[in-house]
């Protein structure tokens, strides 16, 4: 896993893939995950050479109140979530 403080790209710059590519081979773990600073979209994954595979999601920090904060932490941990259990499906 990997957090970049910027706001969501339509796409991640070939930089941070290959930073989780380099990550990847080092680890040997073939399923990153990249998390942006923005409004949550549809987690996109992206195949990489090796059998990597990159998920980018982000988390939405701008809150109105505590109780909004909370449910997009909630939200956050679903997408997360939704990524394990897909993985898991795989095996």
């Amino acid at each position: 896993m990997h957090t970049k403080y910027q706001e969501t790209p339509a796409k991640p710059p070939d930089s941070h893939l290959a930073q989780l590519s380099l990550y990847s081979n080092t680890t040997h773990v073939k399923n990153c995950l990249l998390i942006y600073v923005g409004k949550s979209q549809t987690p996109p994954s992206y195949p990489m050479e090796g059998d990597i595979i990159v998920h980018v999601i982000s988390f939405d920090l701008a809150a109105l109140n505590e109780k909004e904060f909370k449910s997009k932490c909630d939200d956050f941990m679903n997408e997360i979530k939704k990524i394990l259990d897909s993985l898991h499906n795989k095996n």
